[in-house]
């Protein structure tokens, strides 16, 4: 029933959509009145910074132009974390984890015991995805991240990670 109800209400929306277009708007981070990085972090079968592909295939805006850039240009602190595009949402969140903290990927020892694979993954020390973290030193500082309670972010996440 559910599908029945879901196709024509889809068609519909698609045309209300055609008819009743948005209005375009041109975001300021003076309206989002925020210190917060964006970190937007794919989902299955995605890719990020680290990928090298994303130079010429950006996962956010393949066609539409790098979203992250047009951001980025209007003054928003945006990166594109890249996790494993396969595996399960504990292996990423690790990974997603050592990029932020520019650690080593830890899977910890009974979970990769249990699923059969290494416990240590890629090495991020040498790579931070968010160089300037805290607020202060948002637009000074060229240091590696140092992970601290005050730090703040907001996750963007799409597809599997739900």
């Amino acid at each position: 029933m559910a599908k029945i109800v879901a196709f024509p209400l889809a068609i519909i929306m698609s045309l209300l959509s055609l008819f009743f277009p948005c209005e375009k708007e041109e975001p300021t981070p003076e309206e989002w009145n925020t210190n917060y990085s964006y970190v937007f972090v794919h989902g299955l079968m995605g890719w990020g910074y680290y990928d090298f592909y994303y130079d010429l295939f950006p996962y956010w805006g393949t066609f539409g132009g790098n979203l992250l850039n047009k951001l980025n240009d209007k003054g928003f602190d945006c990166y594109a974390a890249t996790v494993s595009g396969t595996a399960s949402a504990w292996d990423r969140a690790c990974e997603l984890y050592a990029q932020l903290t520019v650690t080593v990927v830890d899977y910890g020892e009974e979970h990769s015991e249990r699923c059969g694979h290494e416990r240590f993954g890629e090495d991020f020390t040498d790579k931070a995805l968010i160089e300037k973290w805290d607020a202060e030193n948002k637009n000074q500082s060229s240091r590696p991240l140092l992970w601290r309670r005050n730090n703040e972010t907001f996750r963007l996440s799409y597809g599997s990670w739900q």
